[in-house]
């Protein structure tokens, strides 16, 4: 691999290295890694680094697969993601600390996701951090970075599960206060030996910090336990920033109950519904009704154009078409008459034909984009999307794209669908276009083809 970039002119490797990505157990790495330290000016390119560390064959590494100083060129780096830790010593730990703070005086991002190693419980300090994302085990050492950068956060993201107990590091966090917080994703939580507590001190720390615009109680529901907020504690003008809100059913009837004002002027609503042995009808429901029932609200989320809905629905090669039910439908329909203004949607559903499909997005009639699983949408051969994608266009008067996701833990891209139409509206074409990319900027993906795309070669 690296010995096929030497050959590049040096402009292009300074390009392809501006987002670099390293792993310890990649058969080119040590190429990889002494083309980077001969060429000193493709360090200074670097803006974004993922560096990820895993347990070699043997069990045991003598020396860490990657220098310590090994960044010092990398003066313009913004980004770091460490998936695992490289090093082990002290004076290794020191060293490779002694270069983010020097050489790295830029970084904004840090990701730490646990596969190798862990982060040192002590002295690993980084400060003038913007963002952190964690994914956490009960001991990953959350607060040297927190405290350090505690004045310059702005966004703080627990990815995936979290568990809630007292005198471990999540716990410890809660205790912490961030001035310039504007984006919070607390994690799923997976348990908690006390919920009231764990509820009382969650509400605590968020209005501690009346600047998040972006509050995010859970993106699954992984057990039993869900972060839900003690409604003692909330008041009418409580979240006073609130211009999305990620979580479930449960903490939207809480907060409308609660007479929280600026909930009814989020931007984004994201809902996780429970598993069907939970009754997921049950707290769609009561969500529907606490909002129909407040006085002197507005009993809509009129200004939410991106709504996200997360409901049980099997997805396998081996469900009809045909299995959309009516209680999907219903819950379509309730979220439609709650949210009338929606312009892009995403979530999960079961998979449709082109009738069930129009017949599920019918109410939303501003509607431009729909994301849904790529099992959802049973689209056949390319021959055939003119036909199936026919009706949902007659009825979302306004839809320009449809994104297929790949399935998870799959090599299968994703796939977008562009939705031509004439002058008066009518569909004269739909045109598909693969996209590669695992981390997708789909805002970015729809700007390029707002206007109409060149025809495909």
């Amino acid at each position: 691999m690296a010995s096929k970039y030497v050959e590049l002119p040096t402009e292009v490797l300074e390009n392809v290295f501006s987002d670099v990505e390293l792993c310890s157990d990649d058969p080119h790495i040590d190429a990889t890694l002494q083309l980077l330290r001969g060429e000193r000016t493709l360090g200074v390119k670097v803006i974004r680094a993922s560096l990820t560390t895993r347990r070699p064959l043997g069990g045991v590494r003598d020396t860490p697969w990657i220098e310590p100083t090994f960044m010092v060129h990398w003066t313009r780096l913004r980004i770091l993601e460490l998936r695992g830790f490289p090093f082990d010593s002290p004076s290794d730990i020191k060293r490779f600390l002694s270069t983010l703070r020097t050489s790295c005086k830029r970084l904004q991002e840090f990701t730490f996701r646990p596969v190798s190693g862990s982060l040192p419980s002590q002295g690993f300090e980084l400060e003038g951090l913007e963002k952190v994302s964690w994914q956490t085990t009960i001991d990953t050492p959350l607060t040297p970075i927190l405290s350090a950068s505690a004045a310059t956060l702005a966004h703080i993201t627990f990815l995936g599960r979290v568990i809630h107990r007292r005198g471990i590091q999540y716990d410890e966090f809660l205790k912490l206060r961030f001035p310039s917080l504007k984006s919070l994703e607390l994690g799923s939580l997976e348990h908690s030996n006390t919920e009231i507590r764990t509820n009382q001190l969650i509400t605590t720390f968020i209005l501690a910090h009346p600047s998040i615009e972006h509050l995010s109680l859970g993106r699954s529901r992984p057990s039993y336990f869900i972060f839900q907020l003690d409604a003692d504690q909330l008041k009418d003008d409580s979240l006073p920033a609130l211009k999305s809100f990620e979580g479930y059913p449960e903490n939207v009837t809480t907060l409308v109950r609660r007479r929280v004002q600026s909930l009814f002027s989020i931007t984004s609503l994201s809902l996780c519904c429970p598993k069907e042995e939970e009754d997921p009808t049950r707290v769609l429901r009561e969500m529907v009704e606490a909002v129909s029932d407040v006085e002197g609200m507005p009993r809509q989320f009129l200004s939410v154009t991106k709504l996200r809905f997360e409901t049980s629905a099997v997805l396998n090669h081996h469900t009809p078409s045909n299995a959309t039910s009516l209680t999907h439908h219903s819950w379509m329909d309730h979220l439609s008459q709650l949210c009338p203004n929606v312009l892009t949607w995403s979530g999960k559903l079961p998979p449709m034909n082109s009738a069930h499909l129009a017949k599920m997005f019918a109410m939303y009639e501003h509607l431009e984009i729909i994301c849904l699983p790529w099992l959802s949408i049973i689209p056949g051969m390319p021959s055939a999307l003119f036909d199936y994608f026919g009706i949902v266009s007659e009825r979302c008067g306004h839809l320009r794209f449809i994104v297929a996701r790949r399935p998870e833990y799959t090599e299968r891209p994703n796939q977008v669908f562009i939705l031509h139409r004439d002058n008066a509206g009518t569909l004269v074409r739909v045109e598909s276009r693969i996209v590669h990319e695992y981390d997708v900027d789909w805002d970015e993906i729809f700007r390029k083809h707002d206007s109409p795309p060149d025809p495909l070669t």
